[in-house]
């Protein structure tokens, strides 16, 4: 997915999304950044490309792949994750998060709801680079410049205003009227900004949406909140229910009587 540019992505925090079920409750160590950390104005909070790890909770149906350990070095068996919501933190061990489909994260402001998770499928489509830690590198080192314009789209989608049932993604700053609620604090010719609109705008050229999982902190306890994060799933999207042959003659039958009750 690199091919569009030259330049490697921003990385936050994941929401669990796809088939999840909203029931499960699981556990994730924070493995640490992928290079480094984008900081925020939404609660001075940092937020970028994210390692994660399981320990407990039933599995989740994530891309795993070798992480670097946070503790000690070397590799451990997990997952990359995006922010999804800047406001609260991480902690050192395990953070207990709920498995939800995309559209029912993050807990704070609000759920993202169906129109921006599919916007936020559609930008993981166009831009995330892939579920190996190589994959985020160019000539063998991070793009931090990517990882951080990447993490900006992904706080664009969750915090941008949803009018008329679409929504208006500019994240450079400036005095145009369409720039929304949530925008960069770079100036607009900063490359983190730029690199951040044209990964937006790609999105929403894009015909097709990733399929995601989502963790959110339980919305219940306001002690054991983490920053939710989003990430893909290696489930693929369920296929569309199609009537069998029994089902489509009932319903035709149905129609036929409808019909007739109305001709009398």
């Amino acid at each position: 997915m690199r091919g569009w540019m030259s330049a490697a992505a921003v990385a936050a925090c994941g929401i669990m999304v796809g088939n999840a079920e909203a029931t499960s409750v699981v556990t994730l160590d924070w493995q640490g950044y992928v290079g480094g950390s984008i900081k925020t104005n939404l609660g001075n909070r940092n937020a970028g490309l994210m390692r994660w790890s399981q320990s407990a909770g039933d599995a989740v149906s994530v891309n795993l792949t070798d992480v670097t350990k946070k503790s000690g070095g070397g590799t451990i068996t997990g997952f990359l994750a995006f922010c999804i919501e800047p406001l609260e933190s991480l902690h050192n061990g395990g953070n207990e998060f709920a498995v939800l489909e995309p559209e029912q994260a993050p807990n704070k402001p609000a759920p993202m709801g169906a129109i921006r998770a599919e916007n936020m499928g559609k930008l993981f489509e166009v831009g995330f680079l892939g579920t190996s830690e190589d994959d985020w590198k160019v000539n063998g080192s991070f793009d931090m410049n990517y990882i951080k314009a990447f993490q900006l789209a992904v706080w664009e989608v969750v915090n941008e205003a949803v009018v008329n049932g679409m929504q208006t993604l500019n994240i450079l700053k400036g005095d145009t009227a369409d720039r929304g609620g949530f925008y960069s604090n770079y100036s607009d010719s900063h490359a983190i900004a730029s690199l951040s609109q044209s990964l937006l705008d790609q999105a929403m050229a894009s015909d097709t949406s990733a399929n995601l999982i989502a963790f959110g902190a339980p919305f219940e306890d306001v002690t054991r909140r983490s920053q939710d994060q989003i990430t893909l799933s290696s489930t693929p999207p369920a296929p569309p229910m199609v009537p069998t042959p029994a089902a489509a003659a009932a319903g035709l039958l149905g129609l036929a009587g409808l019909a007739g009750r109305r001709g009398r």
